[in-house]
């Protein structure tokens, strides 16, 4: 159960002007599973499943539709999951983990009739290799199909993007 949370109202769509509207009381619940193995030494992985049910119980001054009493809650899907592959091997490793997030309410705010945010799936990869016992390079390729998608109604999400570095390990082994 939530108390007191703030979110924002568009109130004139031809200004997008607004105001913050209080949520008296929402409530939340749900379940998550989540799977962890080691099929061979140098393999493993983790598998997650999230169950997430919401609704709106309380909200006595409701200027917009999406606040009422009975909606769910915004950008929270119902369904969603993980997965992640990793492969350790001295001096070297890597892993590839997907992300699967379900369609979730979401919204415009400017009378566009846009009302959820579509589902999506994302894969990404990444290895390392340690140059020495305290220096390792990695390099990671997130959204890794270059899928189009948005986390948020309006914000498209990065296309296929590569970042690369060095980690130092300062300290005890």
């Amino acid at each position: 159960m939530f108390r007191n949370q703030i979110d924002f109202a568009i109130l004139d769509f031809n200004t997008f002007t607004g105001e913050y509207e209080n949520i008296n009381k929402s409530m939340a619940h749900g379940a998550e599973v989540e799977l962890q193995g080691r099929p061979l030494s140098r393999l493993s992985f983790d598998l997650a499943y999230n169950y997430t049910s919401t609704q709106i119980l309380e909200q006595p001054f409701a200027f917009d539709p999406l606040h009422v009493p009975g909606q769910p809650l915004l950008r929270r899907p119902k369904h969603s999951g993980s997965l992640l592959l990793n492969y350790i091997a001295k001096p070297w490793g890597g892993n590839i983990g997907a992300t699967l997030v379900g369609r979730r309410p979401d919204s415009d705010f400017i009378g566009l009739n846009i009302n959820h945010a579509a589902g999506y799936a994302r894969v990404d990869l990444g290895g390392w290799f340690a140059l020495n016992s305290r220096i390792t390079a990695y390099a990671n390729v997130e959204n890794a199909l270059d899928k189009y998608y948005n986390e948020v109604v309006g914000y498209p999400a990065l296309t296929a993007n590569f970042r690369a570095g060095l980690r130092f390990r300062i300290g005890a082994e």
